[in-house]
């Protein structure tokens, strides 16, 4: 380890335990701490627990870490700055953490504590931690460890998952509970869906009987925007003439790339920038067609059996220089692409009774857990915790 990381890693476990001595006597409070993406986000599968525990169990407090407040978060949860004195209160006097990643070195959990921990890619293509290719160093590893022996539960999607934490994470002990995902219930209840779709277009400006084709790639470590860039006017065009009907491409860039949206100076009535929309399962309800190249979005989007496809132009650097892949992408049940032909051609020509026999037949290979209630299953446990101890 370098001097300077060794260093910040010195003064992190400072602050875990000195902030843990000082909150030792404290009573643990009924109460539920959540945090997604380091305190970034109101989303994913926190969120969908969030929501149900106030439906099931509303008398339980809810706490919030978000770098940046929210308006948009319901009344009954208070918010709290992420890395503030009071997120440490509020982390070391609580009965249950939910957290979608990895605890930060200075955070330390009391011994009565209940973590979650629901990940947020699920079943996907990106290789995680030190199986990646690159972006991950010593700090990373040793957070993960820490963060790993702190984790009491640790949600999965499928038995392929489930074996993915096993090699990434061997040295964890807590239980791995093959529960499905909470922020995928939303996609089983097709009434629901209808609402939602309206409700999205409304908000995106985009009339009902007009296709909506959703492109959300993953980040690259590097910024290299060329591996956005599309003929997306030419997609319209040709699905247009396809399918006799008006069609609206939005681009939602994955969070830790948004910084690079405007640089693809592509946006018009018809190409739109939805990077900022707040909830990627409501998104990929409204949308009609989905593009991906590695994001794990995919298989979430699939779940309601609508065509989804990959455009993947830097497919041999990503495998051997940035991330790795843990499936062969060729091979998949979603028709594969590298240039706009090739794309549009999938597109145009896909077969939808093959393409759902294929994904039916693939999820069922990869053990996935195809059910509605995952979320009531996490609150029931939490309230089990909660009453028991």
């Amino acid at each position: 380890m370098k001097v300077k990381e060794f260093l910040k890693y010195i003064v992190f476990r400072m602050i875990a335990g000195i902030t843990k001595v000082f909150y030792l006597r404290k009573k643990l409070e009924k109460k539920v701490v959540f945090t997604a993406f380091s305190g970034l986000r109101y989303d994913c599968n926190p969120r969908a627990i969030s929501e149900k525990l106030n439906i099931m169990y509303p008398n339980y407090r809810q706490i919030w870490l978000m770098k940046e407040f929210d308006s948009r978060i319901p009344d009954y949860i208070t918010q709290i700055k992420y890395g503030s004195v009071k997120m440490f209160k509020e982390l070391l006097t609580a009965k249950v953490w939910v957290d979608n990643g990895t605890k930060s070195l200075w955070i330390n959990k009391r011994r009565g504590q209940l973590f979650i921990q629901t990940w947020h890619g699920g079943l996907g293509f990106k290789k995680m931690g030190t199986d990646a290719q690159s972006g991950f160093n010593k700090i990373d590893e040793l957070r993960d460890k820490h963060s790993m022996s702190m984790t009491n539960i640790l949600l999965s999607d499928s038995k392929s998952m489930t074996e993915v934490y096993k090699g990434v994470w061997p040295y964890y002990k807590g239980k791995i509970l093959e529960c499905g995902f909470p922020r995928t219930d939303i996609l089983y209840d097709i009434d629901k869906r209808k609402e939602i779709a309206t409700e999205v277009r409304k908000e995106l400006d985009i009339p009902n009987d007009t296709v909506l084709v959703l492109y959300a790639p993953t980040y690259r470590n590097n910024d290299d925007i060329s591996v956005y860039k599309m003929d997306y006017n030419r997609i319209i065009n040709e699905l247009k003439n396809k399918l006799g009907r008006n069609v609206v491409f939005a681009i939602k860039l994955h969070n830790w790339s948004k910084h690079l949206i405007y640089k693809l100076n592509c946006f018009s009535d018809t190409v739109i920038n939805a990077t900022d929309y707040p909830n990627m399962q409501k998104i990929s309800i409204a949308a009609d067609y989905f593009i991906t190249d590695y994001s794990s979005g995919i298989f979430d989007f699939a779940i309601q059996r609508k065509p989804a496809f990959i455009y993947a132009n830097d497919l041999e650097n990503y495998v051997n220089h940035e991330r790795g892949l843990y499936f062969d992408i060729k091979n998949m049940p979603f028709p594969f692409s590298n240039d706009t032909d090739e794309l549009i051609s999938n597109m145009i020509n896909l077969s939808v009774e093959d393409y759902i026999e294929k994904l039916n037949l693939f999820y069922k290979e990869m053990g996935f857990v195809d059910t509605p209630n995952s979320s009531e299953k996490i609150c029931k446990l939490i309230n089990r915790f909660i009453v028991d101890y």
